[in-house]
This record gives C-alpha cells, structure tokens and sequence, in this order.
C-alpha cells in the first residue's frame, strides 16, 4: 500500500511535465492523427543541390518494409515518410528545425518509436539523417555525413509518400 502511494504521488509530480513534453512533440511533428502512406518512385534521381535560398535534409531509412512507416515531422508538420530501403529529400528554409522522426506501433512504447532533435539549417547546405530500428533501442535517428549519407542512398530507392486515406 505504502508503496502505492509513493508512486500515486510521483505521478502527481509529473503531471506539470506533461504539457511541456506535447508542446514539444506538437512543435517537431505532426498532427497525432495524420497518418502518411510510402510509395516507391522508379526511376527518380537522387537529389543534388539545394532550391535557391533553402538548404536540402536527406532521410534514408535503414529498415524492413515490414518494419511499417516512419514518418518525419519538421516544425510541427509530418514533412515526410520513409518505409523499408527508402529515401526521401525536402527543401526547407534556413534556421532551427525541429525535426521529429515517429513509427507508429503498438508493439513497442513510445520512448522507443518517437525521436526528435534540432536542426540549424543554413541555406545551400545538405544534410542527411538515417533512420533505422534496432531490437534493444528501438527507432535511431542520426546525422550522417555526406559521404554516408550518399552511399545510404544508393542502397536504397526513392519514395514518394501521402496522406493515408488519399
């Protein structure tokens, strides 16, 4: 019983921490309930510079098609969806990003589908994320080099993605 109480009350200790946490999840992903569908483009170029005055972000996802989708939010919107082997680039204006990647399972809690962190984009650049899952560690999303970053993409395929339902 004692026990019970101790843990009754942390909760309460916790609950002004929760508003905090989905302020941060609303400013780097999406809306909870959009849901993005992943397509493979044949044929589709790998991407090579930047549109004027923007900086380019590669995400490559380093997975099993069976895995299921990990979506990538960008300041509070789903920018983009990866599934399998799959790539995808997106132009985004320079200065802080939050970027959210988020796999959507029951069969794992969610410190082990949900990564986010912080990137200060400046115009002209290119920057390549990873995506992959791990058993022990679940969703990693990582910053690679551009060397890295394009050997990734060519071992995999380009992806095209849309709102599920569409």
């Amino acid at each position: 019983m004692k026990n019970g109480l101790v843990l009754v009350a942390a909760g309460f200790l916790l609950l002004p921490c929760l508003p905090a946490v989905a302020q941060n999840l609303r400013a780097s992903c999406g809306p909870e309930n959009r849901r993005l569908s992943v397509k493979i483009v044949k044929g589709a170029a790998p991407p090579i510079h930047p549109a004027a005055g923007k900086a380019m972000v590669v995400f490559v996802n380093d997975a099993c098609w069976s895995c299921g989708t990990v979506n990538i939010g960008f300041d509070g919107e789903w920018t983009g969806a990866n599934r399998g082997f799959t790539w995808f680039s997106l132009n985004v204006a320079p200065g802080e990003k939050h970027v959210c990647a988020y796999l959507k399972t029951f069969a794992m809690p969610l410190r082990d589908t949900l990564r986010l962190t912080e990137l200060n984009a400046e115009a002209g650049k290119t920057y390549y994320f990873e995506t992959w899952l791990t058993e022990s560690q679940g969703l990693q999303l990582w910053p690679v080099s551009a060397d890295e970053g394009n050997f990734l993409i060519s071992e995999s395929k380009p992806a095209t993605w849309q709102p599920k339902g569409h």
